[in-house]
């Protein structure tokens, strides 16, 4: 009889730890929503376009550009989707390895389905039908500065080489806004090695807010653009899906930069 109360009590441990941990993360869920939705419709004033472009099953590859810390886009994404009640997708935003090695923004990271990149994560997600989003920049520092400001910098083309090779559709993403929002004047060395941290950016918050309250981000209006899929041919053998994602790159930097251009046009209209 006591051993099956000890059970019984066991069980009731058990149950309570689950709801407990269901119940967090629905109030993180929540939190972070309520963050997203600040960013998405009052920071930055976010307009989003082209998300009917994106098929309503099966894979798909998004790849643009961006600025910052983190890759903003790819969480204004995430929110635009969950604005669009008829566009029920989920998206895996894949990031270098080590991309923060804070452990806080890593749990919430994790929780919007953030995932380290890596040529098996992408090819198993892509095989089992999900939407990834990479944002294949050769971004060495935290933003980009003035004389680069809306410039895409080359797309690693060996991030596309999961998506040649499964012959998944490629949607192009530009967004206008971002390196504006997240400004950086310079990347101080001294500093990054002085608080023993990757990178120190100079941004127009310092020196009076300091590493990382100084990565805030100002109040600028976003466009962002999902274009048609690229159209390219099933790849015969390894050397031609190197050569084919080599091309898709360059296609896929040249669309994203020529879309920035046409944004930036129609605001100085």
């Amino acid at each position: 009889m006591q051993e099956e109360m000890q059970e019984l009590a066991n069980q009731d441990i058990v149950n309570q730890e689950t709801v407990n941990n269901e119940t967090t993360v629905d109030r993180e869920s929540t939190y972070l929503e309520s963050i997203l939705k600040f960013l998405y419709q009052i920071l930055w004033h976010v307009e989003t376009t082209g998300l009917d472009c994106l098929p309503d099953n099966g894979p798909a590859l998004i790849v643009g550009n961006t600025s910052g810390y983190i890759p903003w886009p790819a969480l204004m994404l995430i929110y635009a989707l969950i604005e669009k009640k008829n566009k029920h997708r989920t998206v895996y935003t894949l990031i270098d390895s080590n991309h923060t090695e804070n452990k806080k923004l890593n749990s919430y990271l994790h929780n919007l389905n953030f995932v380290p990149w890596s040529y098996d994560n992408a090819k198993q997600l892509l095989e089992k039908g999900e939407i990834i989003v990479i944002f294949p920049e050769d971004n060495k520092v935290v933003g980009k500065t003035k004389s680069t400001q809306n410039r895409t910098k080359r797309f690693d083309w060996t991030k596309f080489l999961p998506a040649v090779e499964l012959h998944v559709p490629i949607y192009p993403l530009a967004t206008l806004g971002v390196d504006e929002a997240h400004l950086v004047l310079d990347n101080s060395n001294f500093f990054s090695q002085f608080f023993n941290s990757k990178v120190f950016p100079i941004t127009q918050f310092f020196p009076w807010l300091s590493f990382p309250f100084n990565l805030a981000a100002l109040p600028v209006p976003w466009k962002m653009k999902i274009m048609p899929a690229l159209s390219y041919n099933l790849a015969k053998d390894r050397e031609d899906i190197q050569e084919k994602a080599k091309k898709i790159a360059l296609r896929a930097e040249g669309d994203v930069q020529a879309e920035i251009n046409r944004l930036l046009r129609s605001r100085c209209r």
